[in-house]
């Protein structure tokens, strides 16, 4: 019985390994941003998907940089689009993790409006890490 009892142990261990690894696959982490005091913006390199010669799809995480006082809020994933020809970048999901990091909620924007990107702001940093040949920005003024 005690075999028997290993077994199941070890067969719920791995379907829980196999789950977490479905969760985030090829997931790559990178730093952006990180405040000092525990926030911190990350891009995932491992979802960067070009879309034709301007167009770059990309995955960013924020963790505890909204400072949301939303019981047990862990933190956010943002599904970005960016042209790298026009300089500009919108949001087409967002979802929110609690500290399990179970969802919470999840909203797909489709239609948000594009906003430019400026050289010293944290879409200028991602901008510069994932839109080919590094096209000159501006500063904000």
């Amino acid at each position: 019985m005690k075999g028997l009892s290993r077994i199941f142990s070890c067969g719920v261990l791995i379907f829980f390994l196999a789950a977490a690894a479905k969760i985030s696959p090829g997931a790559d982490w990178r730093d952006l941003v990180r405040d000092g005091m525990g926030g911190s913006v990350l891009y995932d390199r491992g979802s960067v998907e070009r879309q034709g010669i301007d167009l770059v799809n990309v995955k960013v995480r924020y963790r505890n940089v909204y400072r949301y006082s939303v019981k047990n809020y862990s933190y956010s994933v943002s599904w970005l689009k960016i042209d790298c020809g026009d300089k500009k970048v919108t949001s087409v999901r967002i979802e929110d993790f609690d500290l399990e990091g179970s969802l919470m909620s999840s909203v797909a924007s489709p239609g948000d409006p594009w906003y430019p990107i400026f050289l010293d702001s944290l879409y200028g940093r991602l901008y510069e890490r994932v839109c080919p040949g590094g096209y000159p920005l501006r500063s904000e003024k």
